[in-house]
This record gives C-alpha cells, sequence and structure tokens, in this order.
C-alpha cells in the first residue's frame, strides 16, 4: 500500500527511473541514468528527489521491521558488514 502510494504521489520520478539506461540503475553515477539529467537540467528538483529517497528509504525499513524473514535478513547483513569490518587492519 505504501508502495502504491509512492509511485502516485512520485509519479514523475518512477517515470525517469523506469526509462534509465541500466534496469539497476543506482541514479548515482550511470552514465544513462534519467534522473540524473533531470536533476542536472532542472527538470526534477533536488529537494523533490531527496524526498523521494528518504520516503523510499522508510518504506523499505517499515516493510523489513514489519516481516520476519526481511528482520533476519537485515541483521545477517549486519553482522557480515561488522564482520568484515573488525578484519580491517588501520
Amino acid at each position: 500500500d505504501e508502495e502504491e502510494g509512492l509511485g502516485k504521489s512520485f509519479k514523475d520520478i518512477e517515470d525517469l527511473m523506469a526509462r534509465c539506461y541500466f534496469s539497476n540503475c543506482s541514479h548515482t553515477t550511470e552514465k544513462g541514468c534519467k534522473v540524473l539529467e533531470a536533476l542536472e537540467d532542472g527538470r526534477l528538483d533536488q529537494e523533490r528527489y531527496h524526498s523521494f529517497i528518504k520516503l523510499q528509504k522508510e518504506s523499505e525499513y517499515m516493510a523489513r521491521k514489519s516481516s520476519k524473514q526481511g528482520q533476519k535478513s537485515y541483521m545477517r547483513a549486519v553482522s557480515q558488514q561488522n564482520r568484515s569490518h573488525k578484519k580491517l587492519k588501520y
């Protein structure tokens, strides 16, 4: 339901994302990213895009929080990250 609300509220951004050259575009550095192009030429407001990203992250967090499998997966990823960080020597 939240995803649907995001899609309706930010249809312009979702349309841009769908037109990116790469299907797994992160919308941060890739050439052919329609979102970055729109940000650069002013068709997409920076603040609007940041609001979209923030709401998207919140939605993903809530989905993860409400799902036991999502919690397990998240904790596993955090544990792996912590273990790999401990291996680094300063």
